[in-house]
């Protein structure tokens, strides 16, 4: 049986480093998750905010917008806990997970990508 076009659909989670940030970056980003992917989301995991008064506005802002969310938020206090949730392999080794990760890399293969896209799309 194919599978219809609704359950191809990606399905994408979501790593927000926020460990030196605010909960109005946490809010603003759980936000734009909502309204942009929506239903297409599975997961946001978040390592919190390090200062004490942060974690707990974000908690408390995160426990707020959860009835209104169509995914599922993890609130995590290291990178140590998100192996209980990510395959290693997926993860950076910045976030201590095995996944050899080079911004330049991919913004190279990205620019390759997007000069074959516009190739392509010449064509027709």
């Amino acid at each position: 049986q194919v599978a219809s076009s609704e359950e191809q659909r990606p399905v994408f989670s979501a790593l927000i480093d926020a460990r030196n940030e605010t909960w109005q970056f946490c809010k603003f980003v759980v936000r734009g998750l909502q309204h942009f992917l929506g239903e297409r989301m599975l997961a946001a995991y978040i390592l919190e905010p390090t200062g004490f008064w942060s974690k707990r506005r974000s908690n408390t802002i995160v426990k707020k917008e959860k009835g209104q969310l169509q995914f599922e938020i993890f609130m995590l206090s290291s990178p140590a806990k998100l192996g209980r949730h990510i395959e290693m392999g997926q993860l950076a080794e910045e976030l201590g997970g095995f996944l050899k990760y080079s911004h330049t890399n991919w913004i190279e293969i990205r620019i390759s990508f997007d000069q074959f896209v516009g190739g392509v799309q010449q064509l027709f």
